[in-house]
C-alpha cells in the first residue's frame, strides 16, 4: 500500500512538472514577441523589393495568434500591410512585406504587433533602409570596363538587429533613458570624440522607461572586410547615472 501511494505521488509530481506555463504568467502576450532580425530582403518578392523580418516567441508558452502590421515609412507604398501568425514558436518565422512602387530615398519603418488573444499591442521601430537610384556604371578616363559598388556598411551590437546600408553610409538607432551623450570611435589605442548625440522623445517608438529615440548616421572610409569600434557615452544627471552603449561598424560584401 505504501509503495502504491509513493507511485501515485510520483506520477502526480511529474504531471505537475510538465504542465505548460500559462502565457498569462508573462503579462501582456505581445511582450513575448521578439523581432530577431530585419532589413531589406536580398530576394525579390513577387518581382518587387521587399522588407524582411524574423519574429520569435521569447516566452515558454503558447501565445496564440499575432498580427503584424508593417509601415514602410514611404507614402508611395501601401502602408500597414499585415500578416497573421498562428502559434509562433521560439525558432521563429520569417515574413516579407512588398515595397512595390517605392521611390529612391531614406526610410524609417515600424511594425505594430497585436495579440489576438488579449488584444495587447506594441509598436517597434525597425532598422532604417535606403533605396538608391539605379546604379550608373563608372567608366575610367580611357573608357575602360564599368564597375559597380559591391559593398555595404553594417552596424551591430549585442541584443540589436544588424542594420546594413549602401556603402559608405551607415545607420544605428536605439532607445535611451538619457537624452544626450557623445559618439566616440576607437582609433589606435584610445577613444576619439566625434560629435554630440541628442535623442528625441518618442514614446510611441520607445518605452516609458527609455523614452528617447537616438538615431545616428554617417559615412565610413573602411576597406572591405574591416571594422571599427564605436560607442555612445550618455551623460548622467542628478537622478540617473550615465551609461555607455557600444556598437560596431563593419564593411561587408553584398
Amino acid at each position: 500500500m505504501k509503495r502504491a501511494f509513493m507511485a501515485i505521488l510520483i506520477v502526480i509530481c511529474m504531471s505537475y512538472l510538465v504542465t505548460p506555463i500559462k502565457a498569462e504568467a508573462y503579462g501582456e502576450l505581445v511582450d513575448c514577441v521578439i523581432v530577431k532580425s530585419a532589413g531589406l530582403s536580398p530576394f525579390p518578392y513577387f518581382g518587387s523589393l521587399a522588407y524582411e523580418l524574423k519574429v520569435q516567441n521569447g516566452c515558454n508558452a503558447d501565445i496564440g495568434t499575432i498580427k503584424l502590421e508593417f509601415d514602410s515609412g514611404s507614402f508611395d507604398v501601401f502602408s500597414f500591410a499585415s500578416q497573421s501568425i498562428y502559434n509562433l514558436s521560439s525558432y521563429g518565422k520569417t515574413v516579407q512585406f512588398q515595397l512595390e512602387n517605392i521611390k529612391p530615398g531614406y526610410y524609417s519603418p515600424s511594425l505594430k504587433i497585436t495579440s489576438r488573444e488579449d488584444y495587447s499591442n506594441k509598436r517597434v521601430r525597425l532598422p532604417a533602409y535606403t533605396i538608391n537610384a539605379p546604379n550608373q556604371p563608372s567608366l575610367g578616363k580611357d573608357g575602360g570596363s564599368a564597375t559597380l559598388e559591391n559593398r555595404r556598411a553594417c552596424t551591430s551590437a549585442p541584443g540589436f538587429v544588424t542594420t546594413c546600408m549602401e556603402f559608405p553610409n551607415w545607420f544605428f538607432d536605439m532607445c535611451s533613458s538619457l537624452k544626450s551623450g557623445t559618439l566616440q570611435e576607437f582609433v589606435g589605442s584610445r577613444w576619439k570624440k566625434l560629435w554630440q548625440v541628442t535623442g528625441d522623445k518618442d514614446t510611441k517608438a520607445c518605452t516609458d522607461d527609455m523614452p528617447y529615440a537616438v538615431d545616428l548616421s554617417g559615412t565610413t572610409t573602411l576597406k572591405l572586410g574591416k571594422s571599427s569600434k564605436m560607442r555612445i557615452v550618455f551623460k548622467g544627471t542628478s537622478v540617473q547615472s550615465g551609461f555607455t552603449r557600444t556598437f560596431t561598424i563593419a564593411v561587408k560584401e553584398k
